[in-house]
């Protein structure tokens, strides 16, 4: 994932008008209290990487849902999205 987050910094870069939100998701595996913690825990390492590229915090905004969104339970629910927003 990582030479796709380095893609994100990357038009970030080009475009300063331009703001993420990272949101994090995990299956319905679990304790939902768990995997409320986990979706905000994997989101919080990708905002971190932007972070620590350079990017301004304010752009790189965090929401999390856990299990709440979860269509099944599986790899492809234990996962970051990143959405591109421009004011």
């Amino acid at each position: 994932a990582q030479l796709q987050l380095n893609e994100i910094i990357e038009v970030l870069g080009r475009y300063p008008s331009i703001r993420v939100v990272c949101t994090g998701y995990a299956d319905a595996q679990g304790d939902r209290q768990f995997n409320l913690t986990l979706s905000r825990q994997r989101a919080e390492v990708v905002r971190g990487y932007l972070l620590q590229s350079g990017i301004a915090p304010e752009r790189a905004l965090l929401n999390f849902f856990g299990e709440e969104r979860a269509t099944a339970a599986g790899p492809s629910e234990r996962r970051v999205e990143v959405r591109f927003y421009s004011n």
